[in-house]
């Protein structure tokens, strides 16, 4: 099967896909679950938000002692 479908840079890829799903339905179908995959991990933006207490005036003036 020979297709003449170019897609460009600048071309919306989920458009594409859209438009030309009946064309292409298995590669349509893996393409909508890959793009349905998250981008982040609410848990690792956690941390990050957390680390903000890490180091503070408060917790890096240590006595000599310790």
């Amino acid at each position: 099967m020979s297709s003449d479908i170019h897609l460009r840079e600048n071309d919306d890829v989920l458009l594409f896909w859209k438009e030309n799903t009946e064309l292409f339905p298995i590669l349509s179908s893996m393409v909508r679950d890959l793009f349905a995959i998250l981008a982040s991990n609410t848990t690792v933006e956690r941390l990050f938000l957390s680390s903000k207490n890490t180091v503070t005036d408060r917790r890096t003036s240590l006595s000599g002692k310790k």
